[in-house]
């Protein structure tokens, strides 16, 4: 019914026909009250194909009229509304306007209806870029000589184009995700990348205290043997002088029957200087800089 109803639209009011003409021309259905007013203060030609006529070229199309109470009918049955609460004589064409203005309009409607004139914003001005009414178009001194589209030309345009841009956006959002996910990737490659390299240091850090370890047993060595050495002398001292001081607490007589080889073994002792034990060895402390640098070299050359 809605197709039906378009296509008995007059193309100037854009709303439905009311005493329909064609134009000789292109065909386009109006109504008479609208083509004579056009004809009669615009100019003379087709407001549609802009063909030069005059009002009484403009076909009389009853049929149409005729389809149009037809679709008036099929409309006022479709809303259940009581025929009784209606004149019998009053035509179906005035009970539809009269039922269209008695209807209440939301605040959609309201919005789009023109503040001037009281009617459906139907037409597009493009000149001034905006919506108007078709008697704005019309007889609107302000639109005169504007060019005007209609509203179902503009809607299927700007719907495009906003179905283009939607389809860019997308295509840019989708860019940024796989941007986000690859610099995602390359934070998550230098974080492995650093715990590696930290378990390496770590591994260096560990070889390099194992061999500190080392030169440090090697630098102990001989100070461990020299120290061992220097105790066995003491002890060999310590065991001497409790052997004379046995005999330097014993009687008169066993102390000078002893005494002349205590002396003799006091006077070896006195007098005797290992080599061995002459010289304490000074072994360095030093484990300097280059020493780490040729275990990390070491390191790195062993394990790459």
């Amino acid at each position: 019914m809605e197709s039906l109803s378009a296509l008995l639209q007059c193309f100037i009011c854009m709303e439905r026909l009311r005493v329909a003409r064609i134009c000789p021309r292109c065909s386009k259905p109006c109504c008479f009250r609208c083509i004579n007013r056009w004809l009669s203060k615009q100019r003379p030609h087709c407001p549609h194909c802009r063909t030069p006529v005059r009002i009484n070229q403009f076909i009389n199309c009853r049929w149409v009229n005729d389809v149009r109470r037809q679709l008036e009918i099929l409309e006022l049955s479709a809303t259940h509304d009581p025929p009784t609460t209606r004149s019998s004589t009053a035509p179906v064409s005035s009970a539809v306007e009269e039922k269209q203005k008695g209807r209440h309009f939301d605040n959609a409607e309201i919005k789009y209806r023109c503040s001037k004139h009281d009617k459906k914003l139907s037409v597009y001005c493009s000149t001034c870029q905006t919506l108007i009414c078709s008697q704005c178009a019309l007889w609107d001194s302000s639109h005169s000589g504007h060019n005007f589209k209609q509203l179902s030309h503009i809607y299927d345009l700007r719907l495009s184009s906003i179905n283009e841009k939607i389809l860019v956006i997308q295509r840019r959002i989708i860019e940024l995700t796989n941007s986000v996910q690859g610099i995602e990737r390359n934070i998550n490659s230098i974080s492995i990348a650093k715990e590696d390299r930290a378990r390496e240091i770590q591994n260096a850090m560990e070889f390099i205290i194992l061999k500190l370890d080392e030169e440090m047993e090697t630098k102990q060595r001989p100070l461990f043997n020299h120290k061992h050495q220097l105790i066995g002398e003491i002890n060999f001292l310590d065991s001497m002088l409790f052997e004379v001081d046995h005999v330097r607490n014993s009687r008169t007589i066993e102390l000078v029957d002893k005494s002349n080889s205590i002396l003799r073994k006091m006077s070896s002792l006195v007098y005797r200087q290992p080599k061995h034990l002459a010289v304490t060895p000074y072994v360095s402390t030093d484990f300097g800089f280059y020493f780490l640098i040729d275990l990390l070299r070491n390191y790195f050359t062993k394990y790459d």
